[in-house]
């Protein structure tokens, strides 16, 4: 199996949940905003058997056949580090993870993390060398949080009585609160610091365990089990987790590691833009070509990173391509489906209008799309709702097939309305991952040398939107002094427009988003 690609900035930067506050943001302060962002993006409980069907494929190799209760001498209710030892000496001498390791990551943190974070027993390849530290998000695989107590639980399961509609899935006692934040930190970090478009973790709190599965529309929770007295479904994950290839565990098969040789060129080309961490190293992005062909781009250091799990999830990059010897800039994102790819945007804009980046090559990388908003309600009524009361009845535009092909319909719903908790869904969005180059490296409006540039730079911006505006009836809809950049030659662009949309479609709404 090859190794998954870290990406290649500095550590994620955690502003907590806004391009604007300080980075000096304590640990308790950041997953206390990264809890109540979260919040309703948890669906669950998922009957276990389903979540294994759903995402886990079965392996042609048996299962181990083990005892059911072989977890029994784990303790509970007592010091949490004392799980540990006999939950991975089962682990590693049933042999239940072949071409993997468990490792005690609890205290040795991970030092390119801004809280030095460490989780609890990690998964990793057994290839990765831990003797740098046992504590890396570039490089595990499954991360696995015990709880001694069952109160520590983050979520709680219906009772054959409870209405699901009116069940409150999260537990948001202290306890409940704090473990849901922190699972939810570690699965940022890990998403945040490796190419994956999803992310399995383990939950443990006193005899009972539950498995999620996150993506950039919300987390998928299965109902707790006892794995104390029956392991089974536990055994079962495992090996099923470690007999998948890299994109079923949800690794990005469009992105890898450079060579030397690569490596070397692009560290020359992009110098001006090399990370805090030397260390750290290229990948290369696999781009879609206008022509069909996919060119190759290498990237080391992101100038924009995720801080939590769900959204946009925007990744920018200046980055060097072999093949024309030039330097241009990536972003990537997930991009709400009801939306234009802003890819697509850019490519009719920057033909007509000056003081926008001029698109080169991108697209929807293909089938790589969220699955969490697939086991809720309501998504195709509201993307196809009109925010009109009157509806078409007050619309002359409604078969205006507008500049850009409708967005595709919507994947089929899966199986949920026996167990799914909750009633309000509509802000967890189907989400498609989207990137593009553009042939323009800016930098931010903040850095004018002058008064006289600054004015200029802000003119220039106004002015693109004005003749997007008048030459195609779209809107930005998202400008900020963040998107606005300055070119080489000290003049003004007007950058990201992902949230961009013809005024005709308007009338459809605006999702809120988050970069």
């Amino acid at each position: 199996m090859s190794a998954p690609p870290a990406t290649s900035g500095s550590p994620i930067k955690h502003n907590p949940l806004t391009g604007y506050e300080s980075r000096t943001t304590s640990l308790s302060t950041y997953r206390g905003k990264l809890n109540k962002a979260m919040s309703g993006f948890f669906v669950g409980p998922m009957p276990v058997d389903q979540f294994l069907q759903e995402f886990l494929p079965s392996s042609t190799r048996r299962t181990p056949k083990i005892p059911k209760d072989e977890f029994k001498t784990v303790p509970i209710n007592g010091a949490e580090d004392s799980m540990y030892p006999p939950f991975m000496k089962i682990i590693q001498d049933r042999k239940l993870i072949p071409n993997y390791k468990i490792v005690n990551t609890s205290h040795t943190p991970d030092r390119q993390s801004v809280y030095n974070m460490k989780p609890d027993p990690t998964i990793y390849r057994d290839s990765f060398d831990i003797s740098g530290g046992a504590t890396n998000f570039a490089e595990l695989e499954l991360s696995c949080e015990l709880k001694p107590k069952e109160s520590y639980d983050a979520f709680r399961d219906p009772t054959p009585h409870d209405d699901l509609l009116t069940f409150e899935f999260e537990n948001t006692t202290k306890h409940g609160n704090d473990t849901r934040s922190q699972i939810a930190h570690y699965a940022t970090e890990t998403l945040a610091r490796q190419h994956r478009s999803f992310f399995f973790s383990v939950l443990i709190a006193g005899a009972y365990m539950r498995f999620i599965r996150w993506d950039r529309a919300g987390a998928i929770v299965t109902e707790r089990f006892n794995y104390r007295d029956n392991c089974h479904d536990f055994v079962e994950f495992l090996w099923r987790y470690t007999h998948l290839d890299d994109a079923a565990r949800g690794l990005d098969p469009t992105v890898r590691r450079a060579t030397e040789q690569e490596a070397r060129l692009a560290r020359t080309a992009l110098h001006d833009w090399k990370p805090q961490q030397l260390d750290r190293p290229l990948v290369v992005f696999t781009v879609p070509g206008i022509d069909g062909k996919p060119r190759e781009f290498i990237a080391w250091a992101s100038m924009t990173e995720p801080d939590t799990v769900t959204g946009r999830c925007t990744r920018a990059y200046p980055v060097f391509e072999i093949a024309s010897g030039k330097r241009y800039f990536l972003k990537d994102s997930w991009r709400a489906s009801d939306l234009n790819p802003e890819g697509e945007i850019l490519k009719v804009i920057s033909e007509k209008v000056a003081r926008v980046p001029r698109f080169l090559c991108g697209g929807d990388i293909l089938n790589d799309v969220t699955l969490t908003d697939l086991f809720v309600p309501g998504l195709e009524e509201e993307e196809n709702s009109n925010s009109d009361p009157a509806g078409a009845q007050n619309s002359a535009t409604d078969d205006d097939p507008g500049l850009f092909p409708a967005p595709p319909p919507l994947p089929d719903k899966r199986n949920f309305e026996q167990w799914l908790c909750g009633n309000s869904w509509s802000h967890i969005t189907h989400r498609i991952h989207h990137r593009f180059v553009v042939d323009f490296i800016g930098r931010p409006i903040k850095t004018f040398k002058s008064s006289k540039q600054l004015v200029q730079v802000a003119y220039d911006a106004y002015t693109a939107y004005r003749e997007v505006y008048n030459l195609f009836k779209i809107l930005h809809r998202d400008i900020s002094a963040m998107n606005i950049l300055i070119d080489a030659e000290g003049r003004g662009v007007l950058n990201d427009w992902d949230l961009a949309k013809e005024e005709s479609k308007l009338k459809h709404g605006r999702r809120h988003e988050r970069t």
